[in-house]
């Protein structure tokens, strides 16, 4: 089951730009200002990203712990061809243990966008996070609790 996603227009012409067509509330607008007991922590048990546009994209993302810079790594996404859609896994070091993260995604040389899981109706333990680009140039985000996925949730507590 999916929990929340939200999109992002990509602006077409190279303009460098992202709209933003959804506003994103929660942890992200937080990130920094509360202390630790009013952020929410969680743990990262996996991340990937697919592209259903027919232009290839090359996805960048940084993972942030109270705004410092913990994790960066962009995958580069083929173009859907033939209904096969490209795709690739974040295979890096992203921190494994349970923390106050702050996912930040852009495509291509697009401007940075905060999108990561929604935390605002409820939280879980760990989650496992998509990104897809689809047909028509939007960017969202899929999480899957790691209960929902029947994965143990065992992570170390971090703050």
């Amino acid at each position: 089951m999916l929990d929340r996603r939200h999109t992002l227009r990509l602006v077409a012409g190279g303009t460098g730009t992202l709209a933003r067509t959804a506003a994103l509330a929660g942890s992200t607008s937080l990130a920094g200002c509360a202390g630790p007991l009013l952020t929410p922590t969680y743990r990262i048990h996996s991340l990937g990203a697919f592209n259903r546009d027919r232009d290839p994209h090359d996805l960048t993302l940084r993972i942030d712990r109270r705004d410092e810079m913990v994790y960066e790594e962009t995958v580069r996404l083929d173009a859907m061809r033939d209904g096969e859609v490209g795709g690739a896994a974040f295979t890096g070091d992203w921190p494994r243990d349970r923390g106050p993260w702050v996912l930040s995604a852009r495509v291509d040389e697009n401007d940075w966008a905060a999108i990561g899981p929604d935390l605002r109706e409820g939280q879980a333990d760990c989650y496992s996070i998509r990104y897809l680009i689809n047909e028509e140039g939007l960017l969202t985000p899929f999480t899957e609790s790691c209960a929902d996925l029947g994965v143990e949730t065992t992570g170390s507590e971090s703050e």
